[in-house]
């Protein structure tokens, strides 16, 4: 997490004045730091995969209020922060993502209760995890862009009858320790056209399970690959000097490593 005073001054610089805004008016300082860490991930994930930087895209907001890149239309992007980590993921369709610390809430049974369709309360039954669930309920809500307005129940992300599948071609990868800040990108589906970020088809995900962490990234349309990568501090300090070297990324070439 970023606390030194000089730290976040030399990321905090280096976004779009509307994003430092966003993270000006937030107060207590550790979510602070993870708006800001979730800002670095997004220029960092426009910059390596499309040659872009967050401080030149401008962003307009669909319908529920989702944010997208106005002037790029085959971009989709979505970010998410729990805990001590970050979370930020681009494809060319439309993408939701959320991370969940495990642990956070001693009411699992009852928030399931309330908050979970009759197939997610049977598949956590049978054994499926609460933050796992959650994650995917949480980033389908995301990738629509309709937020606490739906009702939670009205959607299943267990049950392939409902419409949601599991990315089966889903790859991961982690680093030797413990993971610090994490990009998932993905690659190799057809770019819908320009788009609000609201679903059009059915819904997919892939999901990552750190030691304390659930993460999950839910996408629409036809199935592609999804690869995770781990985005470290030394990747920022880099991202300037590196960014004046000719850029080959791009959704065609490079979904992330």
């Amino acid at each position: 997490m970023l606390k030194p005073d000089d730290v976040f001054r030399r990321f905090f610089c280096g976004l779009s004045r509307e994003r430092q805004q966003k993270i000006e008016q937030i107060k207590p300082e550790a979510e602070r730091a993870r708006s800001l860490m979730a800002g670095m991930l997004l220029d960092y994930g426009l910059w390596r995969l499309c040659g872009l930087r967050e401080r030149a895209v401008a962003l307009a907001f669909g319908a529920q209020g989702k944010p997208y890149a106005r002037d790029y239309p085959d971009i989709h992007f979505n970010l998410s922060h729990s805990g001590g980590y970050a979370l930020a993921a681009f494809a060319p369709v439309p993408v939701g993502c959320d991370i969940q610390k495990k642990g956070e809430t001693k009411r699992e049974a009852q928030i399931a209760g309330r908050f979970f369709s009759e197939g997610e309360q049977r598949a956590m039954e049978a054994g499926a995890g609460f933050y796992q669930i959650w994650a995917r309920k949480e980033s389908y809500l995301k990738l629509s862009g309709e937020g606490m307005a739906l009702d939670m129940r009205s959607f299943c992300v267990t049950d392939e009858a409902c419409g949601c599948r599991a990315d089966a071609s889903a790859q991961s990868r982690a680093a030797d320790g413990e993971w610090g800040r994490t990009v998932a990108a993905g690659k190799g589906a057809k770019p819908r056209g320009e788009c609000d970020g609201s679903p059009d088809g059915p819904c997919r995900f892939s999901d990552m399970e750190l030691p304390d962490y659930c993460l999950s990234v839910c996408y629409a349309g036809a199935e592609f690959s999804v690869t995770w990568q781990e985005v470290c501090p030394a990747d920022f300090w880099d991202m300037d000097d590196a960014a004046q070297r000719p850029h080959t990324g791009g959704f065609e070439q490079n979904g992330g490593e």
